[in-house]
């Protein structure tokens, strides 16, 4: 596993071992979230901070691309800021 996948989990309090399959895409919502990805390039300083990681569905993980940066920002902040998860 790597570091950041914990990261993303513990920052939205889930649990790894039981949360992994039932999380939802943070950004299109339908579908379940396969993959953690990196909003800004993994060579950022802070890449590997809550704020900096995103937990995609494998369609939108794909599609990503650069216009989609704020807008992933934008979503993440409002999750951890709101403890949507909990």
């Amino acid at each position: 596993m790597q570091k950041y996948t914990k990261v993303a989990f513990e920052s939205r309090w889930l649990d790894l071992r039981f949360d992994w399959h039932s999380t939802w895409c943070e950004y299109c919502k339908e579908r379940i979230a396969v993959d953690v990805d990196h909003i800004e390039g993994r060579l950022w300083k802070l890449k590997n901070e809550p704020y900096n990681l995103i937990l995609l569905c494998r369609e939108c993980h794909m599609a990503k691309t650069r216009k989609h940066v704020q807008l992933f920002k934008d979503i993440v902040k409002n999750i951890l800021d709101n403890n949507f998860y909990s």
